[in-house]
């Protein structure tokens, strides 16, 4: 059953945490319950290499669990909110941010987040994109909406092919280094292949 957050910024912060909260709860039932299967599907997962990402909330969850679950070797947000313990202090894993054109500069807690932050930390900042544009919706947009100017909608400026090519990149260069143990040289080059992006990293 939907039910609206309350008006008042208490109430509505309370809700917010217990939402919050209730995403990384679901994140750990999952990861629970792949430890718990059976062979031979548990044989389909590697539980010694998990890595994490999620868009806006789940990106924000994302690096919640990083810090929660020693499970978890690596994370990454796509354009995500931040909050609680990772917010304030800091990713204590790898971690990854992709971020929409402005975030960075308008969001307090993710400059505390980075800079609290003392593991690997990595940020890619994509000229013309906005919050969505890190969801399937542009794309299906260039195909059933052709008409509809994407930026109009919250979708920002960029061609989504390119924001899907650039997302797709940068964590799948992120993952299989902290991961697969390939060369981390394949993420920091990728300024070179994409110059839309700002990268910054320590």
């Amino acid at each position: 059953q939907h039910m609206d957050p309350p008006s008042d910024q208490e109430g509505a912060e309370a809700y917010f945490r217990t939402a919050f909260e209730t995403v990384v709860g679901d994140l750990e039932f999952v990861l629970d319950i792949l430890e718990g299967m059976a062979s031979p599907l548990r044989a389909c997962f590697d539980l010694d290499r998990i890595g994490i990402y999620g868009h806006s909330f789940g990106g924000g969850a994302s690096a919640a669990i990083c810090n929660q679950d020693e499970r978890v070797l690596a994370g990454a947000a796509l354009d995500g909110f931040f909050h609680g313990d990772a917010a304030e202090n800091g990713s204590e894993k790898p971690f990854l941010w992709l971020l929409a054109e402005g975030h960075l500069e308008r969001d307090t807690t993710l400059q505390q987040m980075w800079n609290q932050t003392n593991s690997d930390a990595y940020m890619a900042t994509v000229a013309g994109a906005a919050h969505y544009s890190y969801t399937d919706v542009g794309l299906l947009l260039t195909h059933f909406a052709p008409l509809i100017p994407r930026q109009a909608v919250g979708f920002g400026t960029i061609e989504p092919k390119r924001l899907l090519d650039i997302a797709n990149a940068y964590t799948l260069a992120f993952f299989d280094g902290y991961l697969k143990e390939r060369p981390l040289d394949e993420l920091l080059d990728l300024a070179e292949q994409y110059p839309e992006v700002s990268f910054d990293y320590k």
